[in-house]
């Protein structure tokens, strides 16, 4: 068995291939920064990639109503113990994986379900994505769905929904904010320290575009944006930054253990970082203007 170590954010994962002759380079090409030597006394999780998993759940089983996005479909079936059987399948409709995970997905199998690269990466990548998002929520790691810039040594992140522009805000900020650069185009890494600071963090998952960054900065603010005829930007209350930040997060409503954990950890992420929304055009003034108020203000 072929055992590999690796570190999103603060913490360590670790992968294991039965098949020792799979390589994890075509299977997860943009975790290749993200490897490490050691594994964690604690890892956040761990995954067995193998091939004798049911490709249907099995026994008595909840049928979940499947979670239809924009790159695939995910069928899920959870058993009476918590524990789940997932079936990730592209867009087109291939099978890519099937998936077993305890109920709090920090012991996770694997099977890949093609032999088409692209299909077996595919599986893999978002098998990986799903532990890491599920596992970290049971320890103050949200994986959100964002773009971030960092500007002098803090990271801030453009929150949104598809199309609302959170990539094309970023790429003003890179252009007209001096020193900006990006960490993430797609799903960034949030944690709560222990010492209640907020931290932002690249991962080995990042959308279209391919920024596979092992950094991470102190959080300087979130700030969701709208398509508007003008600009204008505003800060947000407690209540109101907890509404936006949890539009971010993929959760399961019907996992109440899972959802609360989710509540915990965005109540300590808005308590402490500022929360910003933006009615705006994509231009440079808009650049300057979500960069102007979040970095003066950009403080609990």
């Amino acid at each position: 068995m072929r055992t590999l170590n690796f570190e999103v954010g603060r913490h360590r994962y670790t992968v294991r291939f039965v098949n020792e002759a799979e390589s994890y380079m075509e299977l997860l090409p943009s975790h290749a920064d993200f490897v490490v030597a050691e594994p964690s006394d604690d890892p956040l999780f761990e995954l067995t990639v193998s091939d004798d998993l049911p490709i249907s759940p099995e026994g008595e089983f909840e049928a979940i109503d499947p979670i239809i996005g924009d790159n695939g479909i995910y069928e899920i079936a959870r058993y009476a113990d918590g524990s789940y059987h997932l079936r990730l399948s592209r867009s087109d409709g291939k099978l890519a994986a099937v998936m077993l995970c305890d109920d709090r997905f920090r012991h996770c199998r694997v099977m890949l379900c093609s032999d088409i690269l692209a299909v077996r990466r595919y599986g893999m990548d978002n098998s990986v994505l799903i532990a890491y998002a599920y596992a970290g929520i049971y320890r103050n790691v949200l994986l959100i769905h964002a773009s971030v810039a960092v500007v002098d040594g803090r990271a801030y992140a453009f929150l949104g929904n598809s199309g609302t522009g959170k990539s094309t805000h970023c790429e003003l900020w890179l252009r007209h904010i001096k020193g900006a650069s990006r960490l993430n185009d797609d799903n960034p890494v949030v944690e709560i320290l222990a010492d209640g600071t907020v931290w932002l963090y690249g991962s080995p998952w990042s959308g279209k575009t391919p920024v596979y960054k092992r950094e991470g900065y102190h959080a300087g603010g979130f700030l969701r944006l709208h398509q508007a005829p003008s600009n204008s930007i505003q800060r947000l209350s407690v209540l109101e930054a907890y509404a936006s930040l949890l539009g971010a997060v993929n959760g399961m409503e019907w996992d109440e253990a899972l959802n609360a954990a989710i509540r915990r950890a965005i109540i300590a992420v808005v308590g402490r970082t500022a929360c910003y929304d933006m009615h705006c055009l994509p231009d440079e003034e808009a650049a300057r203007m979500s960069f102007s108020t979040m970095a003066s203000d950009g403080r609990p």
